[in-house]
Order: C-alpha cells, then structure tokens, then sequence
C-alpha cells in the first residue's frame, strides 16, 4: 500500500483514533468524506498507536518553579506566574541547550517501543524552537543557541529510526487572552492584571496573532515535510481564531504536505 503524510488536526490532546484496524473507512466517522490517502493517513496513524509527546520551550528552563515557587505546570508557567514578557523574553534570549541530541532523542523513544514523535515548535508563550521568519521571537535571533534546527535534526532522525514525525503548534497565545483561564485570573484581571503584557509591545491584536499562526503554519508545512501536525489552543479563552480560519489552514497543510 502506498503510504503518505499524515496530517492530524486536533485540538486539544486526542491520544487514538476509536476505528479498530482493518475496518472499513465508512466505519471511521473522521474519514466518511476522505479521499484514499486520507484513509491511508489514517490507518498509518491508527497502526502507530504509541508515541512519544514533548514540551519543549523557554518554559523549560524554569522547571516548574519560579522564584523559588514550585508552580503545577511547565509550559503553562508564563502564565501561571504571570512572568511579564520584558523578563520572560531575557530567559528565551539566555537559553542555550547546547546539549540537544535528537538522535539519542528519537532512539530511546523508538527502543521503548514508540513509533512517533511530536515537539511543541511553538506552545502557548509565542516562542517558537525553530529559525521562523514571520517572527523573531524564536530560538536563533539571539544569538545565543549555535546548534543545528531542532525541528530538522528531530525529522531526519525520525526518517533514520523508521518513525513518523509531527510537529505540535499553538494557534493562540496567553498574551490573546482577554480574561484568563480560571477563576483566580478573572480575579487579576479584575483587579488589573492585563494579559497582553504576557506579549510585547505594541501589543498586538487578535487578528495579528492569527495572521502569525497562518504565516508560521505555512512555514513549518513548507520546510518540514511533517507526518503529523497537531493543534492546540483554549479557543474560547484565547483571542480569535474562527471556523473558517481553521478551515483555510487545514486546506493549507494538506496542500503544502502533498495530501
């Protein structure tokens, strides 16, 4: 059988698909409109079954404590602590990890039994591992980080190991967010806390982040070659990002990915 790209849309964290292998397609109802290579997408998704999911980021420099709080989250700790942006983006500028090996990354995954692998390239802080042109937030603009794309390292050991590779992206921000996520950030906000200064100024406008999301999409689709892309986002917590954006994007990836 001919075997393709796959391309996942998800939002939020969909760990299997619920079709048991050698059904038909008509039985899967995320495949009752799809092509023949989506069908094959699918079922190479369903066969890989076990994966390998990493966070990734400037947030993991922090390792879950901040002034000396341990906070419940690591990817979330922009957030959760409130760290402004001006002091967050001096720790993104600083961080050096010299030591990424994707080979040893990719081989232990695959020596555990898993058949996929997918990194956050960019998560809800707006900082992206990779050399992105349509923002300079990112890895290489400091200066700091000499070593090769993590992206591109992570994909050709994928390709070396026999394993599929994706690519996690955020479409909204924590600095889009108008009110928060809980109770305890309705609270701040309340009481003054702004969201935006998550971000840099000028700060920018729902619509501007989207256009970033849409523009580095097409970048990581174009340069990538992914098996996999996954989405997240706290759609209604998050700025705005709309039906019909998801829809042009998601026609956007299949293109650019040969689907």
């Amino acid at each position: 059988m001919r075997l393709t790209n796959i391309i996942l849309v998800a939002a939020g964290l969909i760990t299997c698909i619920t079709t048991l292998e050698g059904a038909s397609v008509s039985d899967n109802p995320l495949a009752v409109t799809a092509n023949t290579a989506r069908a094959e997408a699918l079922a190479r998704w369903q066969k890989a079954k076990f994966g390998l999911f990493l966070h990734w980021g400037v947030y993991s420099v922090y390792g879950g404590t901040y002034r000396g709080k341990e906070l419940w989250s690591a990817e979330w700790i922009q957030e959760n602590a409130r760290i402004p942006y001006e002091e967050y983006a001096k720790t993104a500028a600083s961080w050096n990890p010299k030591d990424f090996d994707a080979d040893a990354w990719v081989r232990t995954a695959k020596d555990a039994g898993m058949r996929y692998i997918v990194i956050t390239a960019k998560h809800h802080d707006g900082f992206a591992i990779y050399p992105s042109k349509a923002s300079s937030y990112n890895l290489f603009t400091s200066g700091t980080y000499k070593g090769p794309d993590p992206l591109a390292e992570l994909k050709k050991a994928c390709a070396k190991y026999g394993m599929l590779f994706g690519i996690y992206y955020s479409v909204l921000e924590f600095r889009g967010s108008p009110k928060g996520f809980d109770e305890e950030d309705e609270k701040a906000v309340a009481a003054g806390f702004d969201y935006r200064t998550l971000g840099p100024k000028p700060y920018a406008t729902a619509e501007q982040i989207a256009a970033l999301a849409k523009a580095q999409i097409r970048e990581l689709s174009e340069w990538y070659k992914h098996d996999i892309f996954w989405f997240d986002g706290a759609w209604d917590k998050m700025g705005k990002w709309t039906e019909a954006d998801a829809n042009e994007t998601e026609k956007m990836i299949r293109s650019l990915s040969r689907m």
